[in-house]
């Protein structure tokens, strides 16, 4: 969300682009768009990208290209795929304007991480002692429950744990087909993109605590793999990095 004018401008520097789709009878207002910031390595905190006191960098410079905001301005178009779309054609013409971008990837939200984390108890797998750790996290008010999860993102144990939990819900966690619980993640792994890193401590915003405990995940676009990815995802496959399926065995 865009918190002010300062904001706004810091989204449009020069080492920012936005891509939009518009339609002729709509031309004023976008049907959707997304934002790209162009950076150096995968970034891992949405602080970063969105902090206004930030050095900003020269394009052509930049060997990443992260996807961290993509808004639907139309909620009757919410079940239409423009961002399927929207996000290829973003990487193409970022390719064609710097070739010196090397790595496509985003930086996304867990939505529902918290909901079924406080809701499946019995499908956490843990042991009884990291179980006692989580609690906390299920007692008392919204707000003692959100600050319990906030304590635990910045403890070392607490974080190893929800990392595994986390891995946990995206790779065996289903929603009806056979496809991931998480809509995000049904949305780029659809898109052909696979699950590269998690990230506690990427949002510790208090929505983004009470959502995902703070979690944020990046998704790699590797073109040459995207036809596949999308095929396995199809099958009912998450195509993963080898750090994410590793913490399932963490």
């Amino acid at each position: 969300k865009i918190q002010s004018w300062d904001d706004m401008r810091n989204r449009l520097q020069g080492d920012r682009r936005v891509y939009a789709y518009f339609h002729p009878k709509m031309y004023q207002v976008p049907l959707i768009f997304v934002e790209v910031a162009l950076v150096n390595g995968i970034p891992n905190r949405i602080g970063d990208l969105l902090a206004q006191n930030r050095d900003n960098i020269d394009p052509k410079q930049a060997d990443t290209a992260a996807f961290y905001s993509i808004t639907n301005t139309q909620s009757g178009l919410a079940q239409i795929s423009f961002g399927n779309f929207l996000i290829k054609k973003a990487a193409m013409l970022l390719r064609k304007e710097l070739p010196n971008l090397k790595t496509f990837v985003t930086l996304s939200p867990v939505p529902g991480f918290c909901k079924w984390l406080l809701d499946n108890e019995s499908a956490w797998p843990l042991s009884a002692e990291h179980i006692a750790m989580l609690d906390a996290a299920r007692e008392g008010d919204s707000e003692s429950r959100t600050d319990a999860l906030r304590k635990l993102a910045r403890r070392g144990e607490g974080r190893q744990i929800l990392l595994m939990l986390a891995a946990f819900y995206f790779l065996k966690e289903k929603a009806r087909g056979n496809k991931p619980r998480d809509p995000v993640s049904r949305f780029h792994l659809n898109n052909g993109a696979s699950l590269h890193r998690i990230h506690v401590g990427a949002d510790m915003s208090e929505n983004g605590v009470k959502q995902s405990a703070g979690i944020m995940v990046n998704y790699l676009y590797r073109f040459e793999d995207v036809e596949t990815n999308h095929e396995s995802y199809c099958d009912g496959i998450v195509k993963a990095s080898t750090e994410v399926m590793d913490l399932l065995a963490a």
